[in-house]
C-alpha cells in the first residue's frame, strides 16, 4: 500500500513539474502562423558543344525482346 502511494505521489510530481516548465502561461498554445516558400533544389548542367557528340556507339549483344514477351505470360507476383 505504502509502495502504491509513493508511486502516486511521484507520479503528480512529475507531472506537476513538466507542467510547470512547459510553457511560461502553464499551457502551451499553438496560435502562430508560419508563412513561407519551400526551397526546391536546383541542378545547373553545364555542357559544352564537343561533349554533345558521343565518341562510341553502343551495341546491344543481347535482345531483350524474348524476356519481355515471357514476362507477359507469368503472373505479376
Amino acid at each position: 500500500m505504502r509502495l502504491c502511494r509513493l508511486g502516486v505521489v511521484i507520479f503528480v510530481a512529475l507531472t506537476a513539474s513538466a507542467a510547470a516548465f512547459a510553457a511560461p502561461g502553464g499551457a502551451m498554445t499553438f496560435n502562430e502562423k508560419i508563412s513561407g516558400v519551400v526551397q526546391k533544389p536546383t541542378i545547373d548542367i553545364v555542357l559544352s558543344r564537343q561533349n554533345l557528340a558521343p565518341k562510341y556507339t553502343l551495341v546491344l549483344k543481347e535482345s531483350f525482346l524474348p524476356k519481355i514477351l515471357e514476362s507477359i505470360n507469368q503472373k505479376p507476383f
